[in-house]
Order: structure tokens, then C-alpha cells, then sequence
């Protein structure tokens, strides 16, 4: 009888056990389901907040400017890419004669270039009003970065849609390359950064709206090309490069660039 209980209470205990390790690997099984689902929700959480991210942004920079790329067929630019200035700071193909042609090639990174200009900017603005000196604008991007391509084709841009206000443009731009090369704050200039100088300086809302798109393209871009290997072509190497009557002047004098204007000016009335 003893024999035959104890074999029951084996048999009893061994079921129970059994019993026990289902339940454990249900209860593993159970486990291992939900932190699967939580892992894959948690995928595709991350998944979806960086989709939406990336759509933000892109939707942002679209609803930025709603423009378009605009035709690189320039206007008020020379052949050789000049760009005079009017009594009024306006972009024009022509100049005026008898008085002296200084011609300026700048490029929008070179820190030397926005000491010359910032520095110079009243006199350049008075000089200019006064029709004493014809100022010629040769944007070109030997920096080879991305904001001096994009700066010279804002120029070259502005020229064409919006020359009445190119000059203040002009000045408006490089005020914004001197807080990063001159004063070591913020950073390079944007496309949307350029556009906000354009509507400042009085650019038409449209022609604002298409600058980014337009800046950042490759036809704008090939404009640019083409006007800093005429740059070179002409055997010129660095910026800023300024030339009197066609000739490279290296010496400014003693009073520097504006008082260099200045007797230019006096010279010729």
C-alpha cells in the first residue's frame, strides 16, 4: 500500500511540476510578446517623429519663399559681368562717361572685401548720388563657398528683377557677411537670409519670394562660374580687386579707400 501511495505522490509531483514549467514558459512567452510589441511601437515611434521632422521642414523651407527657380537670362549686367550703379543705386548695363570707372570684384565671403565696403559705404553712396565716380560691381566666388556662390548670384539676381534697389542690396549684404567674417557672430548667410536683406532693402515681395529657389539653382550657379573665370581669365587672383579706368590699383593712400574716392572726385569736377 505504502509503495503504491509513494508511486501516486511521484506521479502527483512530477504532473505538478510540469504543471509549474508551463505556466513559467507561458508566463516567459507572455513577457517576451509584450516587450517584442513595445520594442516595434517604439520603432515605428521613432520612425513616424522623424518623418514628421523631415516633412516640417521641408514643408518650412517651401512655405519660406512658395517661389520658383527664375530665368538666369540677366539684365543690367555687362558681357563681362559688370554691374554699374546709377545716380539713383540702381543696377545698369550702361555707364556714364567722363568721369572715372572704378570697378570693384568682390567676393560676398572675403573678409577684405567687407572691410572695403563696410567701411567705404558712405563715401561709395555719396560719390555715387553725386555722379562723380562710376562704380562697377563684379560679383564673383572664389572663396568657393557655398554663401559666396549664393551671395554673387543674389547680386547678379537682384540686378535683373530688382535694380532700383541693388545698390542698397549690395550694402545691406555685405553688413551681413561682417557680423561673421569681422565680428565672429552668427553664421554665413542663408538663401532665406539673403532674401530677408532683398526685402529690407525694398525688393519686390515677388521677387524676394523666388530668390532662394533661384540662388540655390544650377543655372544661377553657372552664372557665377562663368563670371569668376572671366575673373581670372583677365589675370586677376585675389579680392578685393579694384580697377581706375581699367588699370589694377594696389595703393589706396594714406587715407585710406573713402579718401581715396575723395580725390577721384575732386580730380574730376
Amino acid at each position: 500500500m505504502n509503495g503504491k501511495q509513494s508511486g501516486k505522490s511521484h506521479r502527483e509531483a512530477v504532473r505538478e511540476k510540469a504543471r509549474m514549467l508551463r505556466k513559467e514558459q507561458e508566463r516567459r512567452a507572455r513577457r517576451n510578446k509584450i516587450l517584442i510589441a513595445v520594442c516595434v511601437l517604439f520603432v515605428l515611434a521613432v520612425a513616424g517623429f522623424a518623418l514628421f521632422v523631415t516633412l516640417s521642414s521641408s514643408a518650412g523651407k517651401q512655405g519660406a519663399s512658395g517661389g520658383s527657380v527664375r530665368s538666369a537670362r540677366l539684365q543690367n549686367v555687362s558681357p563681362k559681368y559688370g554691374i554699374a550703379v546709377d545716380a539713383q543705386g540702381a543696377a545698369t548695363a550702361s555707364v556714364r562717361e567722363n568721369i572715372p570707372q572704378l570697378a570693384m570684384y568682390t567676393d560676398y565671403m572675403c573678409i577684405h572685401c567687407a572691410e572695403l565696403e563696410n567701411s567705404s559705404k558712405d563715401a561709395i553712396v555719396r560719390h555715387t548720388h553725386e555722379g562723380t565716380v562710376q562704380f562697377i560691381n563684379y560679383p564673383v566666388a572664389i572663396m568657393g563657398h557655398e554663401s559666396s556662390i549664393m551671395g554673387a548670384a543674389a547680386s547678379f539676381y537682384v540686378a535683373t528683377y530688382a535694380p532700383k534697389q541693388y545698390q542698397k542690396f549690395q550694402q545691406g549684404l555685405f553688413a551681413k557677411t561682417k557680423q561673421f567674417l569681422e565680428d565672429r557672430t552668427g553664421r554665413p548667410p542663408t538663401a532665406a537670409d539673403i532674401a530677408k536683406i532683398a526685402k529690407e532693402a525694398g525688393v519686390p515681395q515677388d521677387v524676394v519670394n523666388d530668390l532662394p529657389a533661384s540662388v540655390g539653382s544650377g543655372q544661377w550657379a553657372d552664372v557665377v562660374k562663368k563670371a569668376t573665370d572671366s575673373f581670372t581669365a583677365a589675370g586677376f587672383e585675389g579680392t578685393p580687386t579694384v580697377t581706375l579706368n581699367g588699370k589694377e590699383v594696389k595703393d589706396y593712400g594714406k587715407n585710406g579707400f573713402s579718401g581715396y574716392l575723395d580725390e577721384l572726385a575732386a580730380k574730376a569736377k
